[in-house]
């Protein structure tokens, strides 16, 4: 073998990605570090060793460190509102939506709870996703406030304070799925029953209008 040959087999060969697949490769990495070894542990040099990327390549991509880990958090929101879209426009009646959104947000928190929840106690990072974040739950909620109020006939002010309340109520149990002391199936199941059952009392003490007709919902 020549030495030209031996040096080229000794060069450990790139593999050439597209942009978007070597920007989700490098969020990846983040993700992985953040995970086994929290946010400190991050860096563009290290982002760049672990993704056998040079550095100035990382800086490509991403102008600082806390813009990626901005994004790597954003992209976590996203997957939890494409599947709640998608089961908006899927669901048979609003129980099943009620069920599945929760049960979307329960099995992301168990994958990725850690993960997210370190981002998210990093105010520089999650002061750059804060306004897509409530400008997306203010959506979220302006769509709920509608199925309620056309499910349930309440006014607006009580759909408005009733879909607030029972949305803080299931995050505080993805907590319990995080810490992994309560099975996701019972916060799934507990965190339904007592939104059905908050949205029923509101009717009845508002004037409203009984579930039990069973309405589909709003598409």
């Amino acid at each position: 073998m020549t030495l030209e040959n031996l040096v080229k087999t000794a060069v450990k060969k790139r593999t050439r990605l597209a942009p978007e697949k070597r920007r989700a490769l490098i969020l990846d990495v983040a993700a992985r570090v953040v995970i086994g070894e929290g946010v400190s542990a991050v860096s563009m040099e290290r982002l760049g060793r672990d993704a056998d990327i040079s550095k100035a390549l990382v800086y490509n991509y991403f102008s600082n460190r806390n813009e990626l880990l901005a994004t790597l958090l954003q992209r976590e929101f996203d997957i939890i509102r494409r599947e709640n879209i998608h089961i908006a426009e899927t669901a048979r009646d609003f129980e099943e939506m009620v069920r599945l959104t929760t049960r979307v947000r329960l099995l992301h928190m168990r994958e990725k709870g850690a993960l997210v929840q370190r981002l998210m106690n990093e105010p520089a990072v999650l002061a750059l996703v804060r306004s897509i974040h409530d400008k997306d739950k203010q959506l979220s909620n302006r769509y709920l406030v509608k199925q309620v109020r056309h499910l349930y006939n309440l006014p607006l002010e009580i759909a408005i304070a009733v879909v607030d309340m029972c949305s803080s109520m299931t995050s505080a149990g993805l907590q319990f799925v995080v810490d992994d002391t309560v099975d996701l199936r019972v916060v799934e199941e507990l965190s339904v029953k007592m939104t059905l059952a908050a949205l029923d009392a509101a009717a009845q003490e508002h004037g409203g209008t009984d579930h039990a007709e069973h309405k589909p919902l709003i598409k």
